[in-house]
Order: C-alpha cells, then sequence, then structure tokens
C-alpha cells in the first residue's frame, strides 16, 4: 500500500475522501470540513461527473492559508509559548475544538498571571 501512495503526484486529481487520509493520517479532519473550506474558498477542487476532486497541492496550499498569525505583542511582553498560537502542523492529532479550548485556556492563564504581576507591581 505503501508504494502506491508514494507513487502519487502531488497533482493528481483524488475524491475527498482518499485525499484527506493521505494528507491527514493521524485524522481530525473530515470530508464536511473539506466541503467548508472549498465553500470559503481556500480548497481549490475540480468538479468531473459531479464528483469533487483535489490534489495533495490544493491541500498543501489550503493549509498555508489555515496558518494562524499571532497577534503582535506590545513592546513590553515577554514572547513565550503561551503568548503564540499553533501553527496547523504542531498538532494536527487535535481537532479544531480542542485546539480552541486550549489556547483559550492557556490565554486565560497568561493573562490572570499578567494581571496577579499588575497588582503586585502597583502595590509596592
Amino acid at each position: 500500500m505503501d508504494e502506491k501512495i508514494a507513487k502519487i503526484s502531488r497533482d493528481a486529481p483524488l475524491r475527498l475522501d482518499v485525499a484527506l487520509k493521505l494528507a491527514f493520517p493521524a485524522g481530525g479532519l473530515t470530508v464536511k470540513g473539506l466541503r467548508k473550506e472549498i465553500e470559503r474558498g481556500r480548497l481549490e477542487v475540480e468538479l468531473i461527473a459531479n464528483k469533487h476532486f483535489t490534489t495533495l497541492a490544493a491541500i498543501e496550499r489550503m493549509r498555508e492559508l489555515c496558518k494562524v498569525v499571532p497577534k503582535n505583542l506590545r513592546s513590553n511582553e515577554v514572547c513565550s509559548q503561551r503568548h503564540v498560537l499553533p501553527d496547523c502542523r504542531d498538532e494536527e492529532s487535535e481537532s479544531g475544538l480542542q485546539r480552541l479550548i486550549r489556547i483559550t485556556r492557556e490565554k486565560s492563564r497568561a493573562a490572570r498571571l499578567e494581571h496577579k504581576v499588575q497588582k503586585r507591581n502597583k502595590s509596592t
């Protein structure tokens, strides 16, 4: 099976379910998710015989469009892992909802810590 996969060109038209299995072997995305990306204009597809086809190259371009850019940090902030959002490639096995929950928790912790530091600095 691996030999067949290795022979597939980046530009070979693949049905969405097949492309999904090759591009995201650990899962985390569904055909429905790919269809949403098509609707958003981030995934290029071909409609042949009323069936959607895409390529591994198109999925790579979609992933580039899905990258999350960290917000600009204020000059007095120290850049730490808590302030930087993960990029799509970091945690492919993590679902979008799980990633959103984790990021929200990390931001909340960082905000609480910053508030404590500011409170401590005001009292001294």
